[in-house]
């Protein structure tokens, strides 16, 4: 029973996520990340220089400075050098944020996860004495397949079907993120 639960969760959490994803896109126009990013790129250029530097940065004296277990070590290590969290949409328009900043910001580090989650990983098990091997090919094999074959795709259908993005996307995007959210792990 136990194998059948897991094998469950490893379909269905990461289906749950790309509906998310895909939802997300669908209200993205196309064209409007790039055009954001070539009229605000001081505001990218910090975004990204907190988000891939400061964060990490962050998470290093936060360890240094309360020594928690080398298994609570690596773990914020991982969240610290993985930026592109694809649940960031959820309440970004409740909360008068802008859909295009985030989305551009999205974008820009899911490609650039690339390469920046296997080198900040890599400073970070330098700096805190464990070994960390990241395969920058399979870091862009789940980026491409959680992160931006959805999104983009969710953008070429806003572009094709604009009335069907904004008349499905909304529930889609909160039929997905209810079903990321009640995912439970069995801990045993």
């Amino acid at each position: 029973m136990k194998e059948i639960l897991f094998d469950i969760i490893k379909i269905g959490l990461p289906l749950s996520i790309m509906g998310t994803v895909f939802a997300q896109g669908l209200m993205l126009a196309p064209g409007q990340q790039l055009a954001f990013f070539k009229e605000h790129p001081l505001l990218m250029l910090r975004s990204l220089v907190v988000v891939l530097v400061l964060v990490p940065l962050a998470a290093l004296a936060i360890i240094l400075l309360l020594k928690p277990s080398p298994a609570i070590v690596i773990g914020l290590a991982i969240l610290a050098a993985s930026p592109a969290a694809p649940l960031q949409f959820i309440n970004i328009a409740k909360q008068g944020g802008s859909l295009v900043y985030l989305g551009t910001l999205h974008l820009s580090l899911a490609l650039l996860a690339i390469i920046t989650v296997p080198a900040v990983l890599y400073l970070l098990s330098q700096a805190l004495g464990f070994r960390a091997e990241v395969d920058a090919f399979q870091v862009a094999k789940t980026v491409g397949q959680m992160i931006l074959l959805p999104v983009i795709l969710g953008i070429v259908v806003r572009s094709f079907f604009p009335k069907t993005a904004d008349k499905f996307g909304p529930a889609l995007g909160k039929v997905a993120k209810s079903s990321c959210m009640s995912w439970r792990f069995p801990y045993s």
